[in-house]
């Protein structure tokens, strides 16, 4: 099991709720359910919803890529 706090839990929920990924139900028995069949949601679908849009950056720097050899011609 993972020992994450209680509000850390909760607005992860609320962010995959927000995002239309789980549905939120109300009441004493209330909890939350998948709101697609879990097949149909990608991980990349629920980062996401956690992180917002991914964009890649490059680890390279110009001193890396001048020291690289040169490909055989």
């Amino acid at each position: 099991m993972y020992a994450l706090p209680q509000e850390a839990l909760a607005k992860i929920l609320q962010r995959l709720a927000k995002q239309k990924l789980l549905v939120s139900i109300q009441g004493t028995n209330g909890g939350y359910i998948l709101a697609a069949e879990a097949r149909f949601i990608s991980a990349l679908d629920v980062i996401h919803a956690i992180d917002g849009p991914l964009a890649i950056t490059s680890c390279t720097t110009h001193k890396a890529i001048a020291s690289r050899p040169k490909p055989a011609t």
